[in-house]
């Protein structure tokens, strides 16, 4: 067989293979609905990447200045907000029943009194561990609070004492932490799921779509014909009929690079070119495993 009979033979495939692709919705569905409705799905649920506002229930029993201030402090986070002020614990643990809020800031009866006396009150807070990224945000910010009001009071005390700022923080905090996330750090649930879900997603797909359409030529007797087409050629049959599964995926799959990095603006260290090139090549190696896997598994 010459290059042109080639060309020849793999053009008149894809052909074959379109009217196939539009008489069957099932293609459409999962070529185009499927992942184009993922990718809009799930840039538009986690758009603002953190849960911002979370719920959350405060019990003052001191009502003092100091402890209305700290819970200004705790609605001025941006993942928490002061959803309701309750007169007892009891009330705010039913509302954590009911789902209401995910946590609750307990003050205690002479919280400013201790404070300013040296006598170490304690506050408590509570978080509903069933909601796992709701109440990880919420305890580390409640905790953030905890910490910075000992510190208020401890700086307090030291101004009353005639230290300095310096000697102050020395003692408040004598080692400074610098924290950095390494697996996410912008911080963003966005940028860090969306990056692996919707490629994997996309990956599925093309094996899926890639052992079904194969096997629909076995199951309904068509390879025959299909392989004549061919001039006989395996390669040249599997290659006409994949040329249009692989340019319409790829379309899809660089549409979803151009909403993720283009739209949206996710970083992008590598450049254009190589994730265009590697989402090219991600379609072709999943069209891949699928001929492979729908060669080795028995089809009837």
């Amino acid at each position: 067989m010459t290059l042109r009979e080639g060309t020849y033979a793999i053009l008149r495939i894809a052909r074959r293979e379109l009217r196939r692709l539009v008489a069957n919705p099932v293609y459409f569905f999962c070529m185009v609905v499927a992942p184009v409705g993922c990718l809009f799905f799930f840039t538009t649920l986690m758009r603002s990447g953190l849960p911002t506002d979370l719920p959350v229930a405060v019990v003052d029993l001191d009502n003092t200045p100091t402890s209305r201030r700290l819970v200004r402090q705790l609605d001025a986070f941006e993942q928490t907000a002061v959803h309701m002020q309750c007169a007892s614990f009891d009330e705010a643990r039913h509302e954590m029943q009911q789902g209401s809020i995910y946590g609750v800031f307990l003050i205690p009866k002479n919280f400013q009194q201790g404070a300013t006396s040296g006598k170490r009150p304690r506050l408590s807070f509570y978080t509903n561990g069933s909601y796992l990224i709701a109440g990880s945000l919420m305890f580390r910010d409640m905790k953030t609070l905890s910490v910075l009001a000992g510190a208020s009071v401890g700086l307090q005390q030291g101004q009353a004492r005639g230290m300095t700022d310096a000697q102050i923080m020395g003692q408040i905090q004598p080692i400074i932490v610098d924290t950095h996330a390494i697996g996410n750090p912008w911080l963003n649930y966005s940028v860090y799921l969306s990056n692996a879900m919707l490629p994997g997603l996309l990956q599925l797909l093309v094996f899926i779509v890639t052992v079904y359409s194969i096997g629909a030529e076995i199951k309904q007797r068509s390879s025959r014909r299909w392989l004549s087409l061919g001039n006989g050629s395996l390669a040249v049959s599997l290659a006409g009929k994949l040329l249009p599964h692989t340019i319409i995926f790829t379309v899809v799959g660089l549409l979803i690079c151009a909403v993720l990095y283009g739209y949206n603006a996710f970083p992008l260290a590598s450049g254009w070119l190589p994730i265009l090139a590697a989402m090219t090549l991600l379609v072709i190696a999943s069209q891949a495993v699928g001929v492979f896997m729908i060669g080795v598994l028995p089809t009837v």
